[in-house]
């Protein structure tokens, strides 16, 4: 078991984790820019290496089934659930090839119209129609009950990714997003105290 981003380590995944690799995607990138910046282009070009090994064996290694209708699986092994952060960062990354990015971000604008990932602006980790099992959204956690915590709650972490994907594939649809996020936040603004209307 590893614990790859910060947000998931109440969740078991196990093979080779999404997330991470993203990460590895995006620090790779960033290191080569420092590296050419001070001269060390034979580094650079290492580094370029790593990301596109990434890029080329992403969508193979994490495609989902096709049931999953272009969402990214968390994990190879345990926790191949449809990763909804995971399919976003990549979405906002831009690593995945045209045609993967265009499936991902079909499924995302599609969940967000059946209401399977979003609550007032807040996104789950999986949609609730591909949850593991009715008990579960993730297939195996550290104690973590369902719909609570990172096993089928609602966070805001990834929300900016959410709007950054729907913004270029309909921005309506992001603007409708949106407009419920910043409701939410003047609804549950703690300066307001306690017995707010």
């Amino acid at each position: 078991r590893a614990v790859g981003f910060g947000f998931c380590d109440a969740i078991v995944l196990t093979g080779q984790l999404l997330f991470p690799s993203l990460l590895r995607w995006r620090a790779a990138g960033e290191l080569a820019e420092l590296c050419r910046q001070t001269g060390r282009r034979d580094v650079a070009s290492r580094l370029v290496a790593v990301q596109r090994l990434i890029r080329r064996h992403l969508g193979p290694t994490f495609r989902g089934p096709e049931r999953f209708g272009g969402w990214l699986k968390g994990a190879t092994a345990i926790g191949q659930q449809a990763d909804v952060w995971g399919t976003l960062f990549a979405l906002w990354l831009g690593v995945l090839h045209a045609r993967e990015a265009e499936a991902a971000a079909r499924a995302v604008a599609n969940a967000v119209r059946r209401g399977t990932i979003l609550y007032q602006g807040a996104v789950r980790h999986v949609p609730t129609d591909l949850n593991a099992n009715p008990a579960s959204a993730w297939e195996r956690t550290v104690g973590v009950k369902n719909n609570t915590y990172q096993n089928g709650a609602y966070w805001h972490t990834a929300t900016g990714w959410l709007l950054n994907a729907l913004g270029r594939r309909d921005p309506g649809l992001a603007a409708d997003v949106f407009a419920e996020l910043i409701r939410h936040l003047r609804e549950q603004d703690f300066r307001r105290g306690e017995g707010r209307q």
